[in-house]
C-alpha cells in the first residue's frame, strides 16, 4: 500500500492516485443512470445527516498524519468503504498476530482505512475495538520489558483508536468500554488499563459537541 510507505514523496503520489480515482468514480456513478442517484442522493442528503456534519467538523478542525492534509474526495471514500467490510476482518485478526511487524502494519492500514470510510465504520465498531484493546493490552505489557517496537505500536493502535473516536457515536462504544474502564468485569489490571487507554484515545479524537452529552 502506497499509504504507508516510508517514503513521504510516495505517500503523497498514492493519495493523489486515490483522489483521481475516486474522480472517475464519480464520474462512472454521474453516467450510469442506475447508480447516480446514489450520488446524487448523497450530495444533497448526506450532508445534513449528523454523523456526516461531524465528519466534516473533525477534518475542518483536526489534523491527520501526511499525506492526510485534507478530507478525501466523496469518490475515493465510496470506493474504501465498498471493501471495508470485506478488508477489516482480515487485517483485525492481523493486529493480533505474534510478530510484531504484522501488527504495525495492520494497525497503519485500519488507520488509513478509518480515514477514508470515517462513519461507516460503525457497524465494525464492536470487533474494530475489542482487538484494539487485546492489541493494547500486549503492547503495554511489552513496552513495560523495553520492546521499542512495542512502544511504537502502542502509538499506532491508540491512533486508530483516537481516529475511530472522531467519526464513531459516543453512544456506541461507551457501553463497550465504560464496564471494564469502572471495574465492572471481572478482569485482569492489564485489561482494564487497556480499556481505559483505548477510552481515553477515543474520547480524544471526539467531537465536544458528542461527547458533551455523555459528561
Amino acid at each position: 500500500n502506497g499509504l504507508t510507505d516510508a517514503a513521504p514523496a510516495l505517500r503523497e503520489v498514492a493519495f493523489g492516485a486515490m483522489e483521481q480515482l475516486g474522480a472517475t468514480h464519480e464520474d462512472e456513478k454521474e453516467n450510469n443512470e442506475r447508480d447516480k442517484q446514489e450520488l446524487r442522493d448523497f450530495r444533497e442528503y448526506g450532508h445534513k445527516t449528523p454523523a456526516e456534519l461531524n465528519a466534516a467538523e473533525r477534518w475542518n478542525t483536526r489534523g491527520h498524519e501526511p499525506p492526510f492534509s485534507h478530507r478525501p474526495r466523496l469518490g475515493a471514500r465510496m470506493v474504501v468503504r465498498n471493501s471495508f467490510r470485506r478488508l477489516v476482518p482480515t487485517l483485525l485478526r492481523e493486529l493480533n498476530e505474534w510478530v510484531t511487524k504484522t501488527r504495525s502494519m495492520a494497525a497503519q492500514l485500519l488507520y488509513y482505512l478509518t480515514l477514508y470510510s470515517e462513519y461507516w465504520v460503525t457497524d465494525q465498531v464492536n470487533s474494530m475495538i475489542t482487538s484494539y484493546v487485546r492489541c493494547t493490552e500486549y503492547a503495554l505489557a511489552e513496552a513495560e520489558r523495553g520492546d521499542p517496537e512495542a512502544k511504537t505500536l502502542l502509538t499506532q493502535v491508540l491512533l486508530c483508536a483516537q481516529t475511530l473516536g472522531e467519526f464513531v457515536d459516543p453512544a456506541t462504544y461507551m457501553p463497550l468500554l465504560l464496564p471494564g474502564v469502572r471495574g465492572e468485569l471481572e478482569m485482569d489490571l492489564s485489561r482494564r488499563c487497556a480499556h481505559i487507554e483505548v477510552l481515553t484515545a477515543m474520547v480524544r479524537g471526539c467531537s465536544p459537541s458528542w461527547m458533551r452529552p455523555h459528561l
